[in-house]
């Protein structure tokens, strides 16, 4: 009985190490990325009370 004991803790330590060593190499979150400013356009007929060669900053929000 004292070598089944032997052999399952050994193989329990294999299979514990195993599985840290797939779970190192793994990336759970994505890396964000975010552009900083915005970026210019040209409105046409826009009706409100922007003065021409104004820049009018316009954000993406779902790109």
């Amino acid at each position: 009985m004292k070598i089944d004991f032997y052999t399952k803790a050994i193989l329990t330590v294999i299979a514990v190490s195993l599985v840290v060593l797939v779970f190192q190499g793994m990336n759970f979150t994505g890396k964000a990325q975010a552009d900083i400013g915005g970026q210019n356009v040209n409105v046409i007929n826009l009706s409100t009370d922007i003065t021409p060669g104004e820049l009018l900053h316009v954000f993406c929000t779902n790109c």
